[in-house]
């Protein structure tokens, strides 16, 4: 049962917008884009709800990036409630959520199939599909590029002084890892974007995230997405 009166024009279903909450940004919209609509007066709602992991990955990105906590959760889906959590949103949850402590998954190690088998190359590929997917605003820009043998850093800015380091390390035959370092309050978000741009390209497989204190060699397992 939602805690709050939804915008009258939301499906019914465990993602809602309360009415008369959303400032009209158009972040969750583009979250979970299809999903969600916006009436005349630029207020937000979820047309459809989710129907596949896919899109429930989307309703939880939109959830997050709601500033205002317009977008909420009333569903009882304990997988769905610890995700929430772990972003730091059980605010934004109507059920109660038992106490857990947010988890920042800034290190994504993944599998890569470029076309050059050399180490140098796939890195230099690496980098470049990492910056020009940073590059998707205005007064965005990549910086600092640094490269060795088998590592590479970047650093990305945003706005006037917003800026965040994207590091890429070669850890075995054709298996990568990239840090997201020096600025927490943008880590999630950046996270965030990163995943999708990994999700959706072919080159890239056995995506898995993890925290900073997780171990990554062995038999370790990360999670699926940063979120």
């Amino acid at each position: 049962m939602r805690r709050f009166a939804a915008h009258h024009a939301n499906t019914d279903g465990p993602f809602y917008v309360v009415g008369g909450e959303c400032i009209a940004c158009g972040a969750p919209e583009s979250e979970a884009e299809g999903m969600m609509s916006h009436d005349d007066s630029g207020h937000c709602f979820f047309k459809t709800q989710p129907e596949t992991s896919e899109e429930t990955d989307a309703a939880i990105r939109a959830l997050w990036a709601s500033c205002c906590g317009a977008v909420r959760y009333a569903g009882k889906d304990q997988s769905i409630l610890t995700r929430i959590a772990e972003l730091g949103e059980c605010s934004k949850c109507d059920e109660n959520v038992e106490f857990t402590l947010p988890k920042t998954r800034s290190r994504v190690r993944f599998g890569y199939q470029g076309d050059d088998p050399s180490v140098e190359s796939n890195l230099r590929s690496i980098v470049k599909f990492i910056s020009d997917t940073r590059l998707q605003g205005e007064h965005c820009r990549c910086t600092d590029f640094k490269y060795r043998k088998t590592e590479a850093s970047f650093v990305f800015h945003w706005y006037i002084d917003c800026s965040i380091k994207f590091r890429v390390k070669h850890l075995q035959e054709r298996r990568w890892l990239v840090s997201i370092e020096d600025n927490d309050r943008a880590t999630v978000g950046n996270a965030m974007s990163l995943d999708k741009s990994l999700q959706t390209n072919h080159r890239f497989t056995e995506i898995e995230w993890f925290t900073d204190d997780e171990q990554i060699d062995g038999v370790a397992c990360g999670a699926v997405h940063p979120y």
